[in-house]
């Protein structure tokens, strides 16, 4: 499958990375299997940086520090990782006082954040159930501050532009069978997470 995809599309200019596999769980069988697509992906292509994307992030609570336990991180050029706080994992302490602690010898891409609001939607800001525009709001703004302080953190990728459907959507009054993690709805309106990313991209110093 690699090997189609990069024999397709290894001439399209906006392509940065080649992605080898998304949250999987460390073996010596999965290893294995992945280094050999590695060295294939290097032999097509020796342009482009390889990632993968990791969840298994565990917390230290000893020295407040998000820390990763997986030897495939060797074989890559720039360790992606997906990460949901304030959604599906609660913050410990404050954002600000968090600290990664991730392949410091390698840049660190979030490939995943965020969380679910439904647009329209108003509620308090600091509960997650609320499913509002200000609580979305709020998780942004509160993972931003923390990835400042990533030392090797290269770029963040917001979990996702638009709503969009999914049938093990299950919540009868918020999803309805649709994923709401959008800074978008599906309707096309921006949600108040959508001024908060756009802001943060418009400051940032190339």
């Amino acid at each position: 499958m690699h090997s189609e995809m990069i024999m397709r599309d290894r001439n399209r200019c906006a392509l940065t990375f080649w992605g080898i596999a998304n949250e999987t769980s460390p073996s010596k069988s999965r290893n294995s299997f992945l280094k050999e697509i590695i060295n294939n992906c290097q032999k097509m292509d020796t342009t482009r940086l390889l990632t993968a994307a990791f969840d298994k992030v565990k917390w230290n609570g000893d020295t407040q520090t998000f820390e990763l336990e997986d030897t495939l991180t060797e074989y890559l050029d720039v360790v992606s990782i997906n990460k949901y706080m304030g959604w599906y994992h609660p913050w410990s302490i404050k954002p600000s006082e968090i600290s990664w602690n991730i392949c410091p010898d390698k840049p660190l891409f979030i490939s995943e954040f965020g969380g679910e609001a439904l647009y329209g939607q108003s509620g308090d800001a600091t509960v997650a159930s609320s499913w509002s525009e200000e609580y979305q709001e709020r998780l942004y703004k509160d993972n931003l501050e923390m990835f400042i302080s990533i030392p090797n953190l290269t770029g963040i990728a917001p979990w996702i532009l638009f709503d969009f459907r999914s049938p093990y959507r299950f919540h009868p009054l918020n999803q309805n069978g649709w994923n709401r993690k959008g800074l978008i709805s599906d309707q096309g309106y921006r949600k108040k997470a959508w001024y908060v990313i756009n802001e943060f991209y418009k400051n940032i110093n190339f």
